[in-house]
């Protein structure tokens, strides 16, 4: 992949950190319904869905565990394949209690549940991810040799991602 998995975990240990916010992760699947995703949001939440209920029930139960929650809620969810209407599957978007983050291959999906804020991820180019690499490595290092091809062999072998 892109790296938007590696990108969203790094957001998720940042923010737990900081502990003003209860971090919620759900990884989708391809094989995407309404039903399996309220179950993985309920599993994460800590709670139980009838398979009896309505999908529309489900969703107040879910709305109802996100209203009771006292810390700000960011509900990560990873690998999107298609769009769904956030408020059919019960997730409650409101600034000051609930954020949403989601990772998908699909700008398509992004635009269609309205994300506020989209960011594509690019790879580096050769050069810049060599440089990227001396410069992690601290102070511009001696790399000779045997030394040099191996790093390098590194950095290409990471394909231009900068969280590989």
């Amino acid at each position: 992949g892109g790296g938007k998995t590696t990108l969203a975990r790094h957001i998720e240990y940042h923010l737990l950190e900081k502990n003003n916010y209860r971090v919620l992760w759900v990884t989708e699947s391809q094989d995407f319904s309404i039903t399996n995703l309220q179950d993985k949001i309920a599993n994460v939440l800590g709670i139980t869905l009838s398979s009896r209920d309505e999908e529309d029930a489900r969703a107040r139960i879910l709305r109802e565990a996100f209203r009771k929650m006292l810390k700000l809620i960011v509900l990560i969810l990873d690998d999107v394949w298609e769009e769904f209407c956030l408020d059919r599957v019960g997730i409650p978007l409101h600034p000051n209690k609930c954020r949403l983050i989601l990772t998908t291959r699909s700008l398509e999906v992004c635009n269609r549940i309205q994300c506020q804020r989209k960011f594509d991820l690019q790879t580096l180019d050769t050069d810049e991810a060599w440089d990227l690499f001396k410069y992690k490595l601290g102070r511009e290092p001696l790399l000779q040799g045997d030394l040099e091809s191996i790093a390098k062999s590194i950095v290409e072998e990471c394909d231009g991602l900068p969280l590989a």
